[in-house]
């Protein structure tokens, strides 16, 4: 779970039982960046969990952080990403010029499943 422990669950269940217009106005400050600067740390921080690398835990084997972001921050940027998609790929995978290497300065930009 995210810091705040908010999950999806929360969101589909806001949702559908007619909190919509409430959600789009939080997301829709998120986006903009009006985010109460006390709110900020819950909003850009993450939750960091730590797994077992190999099959001996610590000290012998290695661990792994995995960090768990907040929920509406991630949804936020999912949503402004796939809005800005092309502008991203004219961005990062611009048009070669004649003649030149043809390989993109990123890969997994507009990809279904990344890279």
């Amino acid at each position: 779970p995210s810091p705040s422990q908010f999950r999806w669950e929360h969101l589909e269940c806001v949702y559908k039982n007619g909190g919509d217009g409430l959600l789009f106005g939080v997301c829709q400050q998120l986006a903009q960046g009006e985010v109460p600067p006390n709110a900020r740390p819950w909003f850009g921080g993450a939750k960091l969990v730590a797994l077992c690398k190999d099959d001996m835990p610590p000290p012998n084997g290695g661990v792994r952080p995995i960090a768990c972001g907040e929920v509406l921050r991630k949804l936020v940027a999912k949503v402004i990403c796939s809005q800005k998609a092309t502008s991203f790929l004219s961005h990062f995978c611009p048009d070669p010029a004649p003649g030149a290497n043809s390989t993109p300065a990123q890969f997994g930009v507009s990809v279904p499943g990344g890279a």
